[in-house]
């Protein structure tokens, strides 16, 4: 079957392995890099929208500069790292660090109050970095 996703990117190509989630905005697909397969990424695919329904996520981050700007200040080990923005005609492709596991495979059923805690300090801690990059 063909991937979902075979995107250029810089000097190598993307290729979707399988979809790793989906929500409201898109689907994200774990992709590897042709040059160096061992090399993963999470790739958002979003819809480009028009009218008034384009400020989705992908419409949000317009120039190559933003997507730099925002790669560059975004360094926090609760933050997932933004590596790139692709546009076509019909999809902006935001690229990801790949995650080993995503966060409800992190949770188990059942914790104790000590994993409660310091669950909550890495989400607040993260959230706060955000707010501060945002200023």
């Amino acid at each position: 079957a063909e991937p979902a996703i075979k995107l250029k990117w810089k000097n190598t190509t993307l290729v979707s392995i399988r979809k790793a989630g989906s929500g409201s905005y898109g689907t994200v697909y774990e992709c590897y890099d042709v040059n160096a397969p061992q090399t993963k990424y999470a790739v958002k695919q979003v819809r480009n929208q028009t009218g008034s329904h384009s400020r989705h996520v992908g419409a949000q981050f317009t120039t190559e500069a933003q997507v730099d700007k925002i790669a560059e200040c975004l360094n926090h080990r609760a933050v997932i790292q933004v590596q790139d923005l692709i546009t076509d005609k019909d999809y902006t492709y935001i690229i990801m660090e790949m995650c080993d596991k995503d966060l409800s495979q992190s949770i188990p059923n059942s914790l104790n109050d000590r994993e409660i805690l310091e669950f909550m300090i890495d989400v607040t801690s993260g959230l706060r970095y955000m707010h501060s990059m945002s200023k």
